[in-house]
C-alpha cells in the first residue's frame, strides 16, 4: 500500500501540502469518538448532559446506571478511542514534520540536490500522512464497534501498523537530516 501511496500522482498535483492538511485531519478525526460518546450517552436530548464533571466517579456511576452495562461499555470504548488518539497526536505531528523537513533537506544542493518526487519516494511522508489517516479510521470504527478479543486484537494490529510506519519514517528522516 505505501509504495501505490508514494507513486500515485494524484497526490502530487494538488495545490495544498497533503501531509500539512492531515495534521487538520486528524485532530478532527480525534474529536469523532468524543461526539459518539456523547450520542450513546444522551442521545438526541443533550440538555441531560452535565459537562461540570464529565469524567468523575459519581457522574460515571450515574451514567452506567442509566445506560446499563453494553451501552456503557460502548460509551466507555468511545472515550479510550479518543484517549488513544489523543496520545498519539504528538507522534503523528513529530513524524510529519520531520517527514517535510528531510524531504526539503533531500531536495538541497548539499544533499544531492533531489527533485521533489525522488525526495518524497526516498522519505515517504506523503503516503504516511494518507496511510496513518486510513489506518485511524479503521482503527477508531474497530475501537468502538468491538465486542470481542479478536476484533481487539485486529485494533492493536492497526495500532502497531500505524506505529511502525510512523518510527520508519521518523528513522529515514533522522538518516537523510544527520547525514
Amino acid at each position: 500500500m505505501a509504495s501505490y501511496l508514494q507513486n500515485a500522482s494524484w497526490l502530487q498535483n494538488t495545490t495544498y501540502n497533503i501531509p500539512v492538511l492531515s495534521v487538520i485531519g486528524y485532530a478532527v478525526l480525534c474529536i469523532v469518538p468524543h461526539t459518539i460518546s456523547v450520542g450513546i450517552a444522551y442521545g438526541d436530548d443533550l440538555s441531560k448532559a452535565d459537562s461540570t464533571n464529565p469524567h468523575g466517579a459519581e457522574g460515571q456511576i450515574a451514567l452506567k446506571k442509566k445506560l446499563g452495562a453494553k451501552k456503557f461499555a460502548a460509551y466507555e470504548r468511545a472515550q479510550s478511542c479518543q484517549r488513544n488518539h489523543f496520545e498519539n497526536f504528538p507522534l503523528f505531528v513529530a513524524t510529519i514534520f520531520a517527514g517535510l523537513l528531510a524531504e526539503a533537506s533531500l531536495r538541497t544542493p548539499l544533499k544531492g540536490g533531489l527533485s521533489a518526487s525522488a525526495a518524497s519516494a526516498q522519505i515517504g511522508v506523503t503516503a504516511f500522512a494518507v496511510g496513518w489517516m486510513a489506518i485511524r479510521v479503521l482503527y477508531t470504527a474497530n475501537y468502538i464497534t468491538t465486542e470481542t478479543k479478536l476484533w481487539a486484537g485486529v485494533r492493536s494490529l492497526l495500532y502497531f501498523a500505524g506505529n511502525g510506519w510512523a518510527f520508519t519514517v521518523l528513522a529515514k528522516s533522522a538518516y537523510a537530516l544527520g547525514a
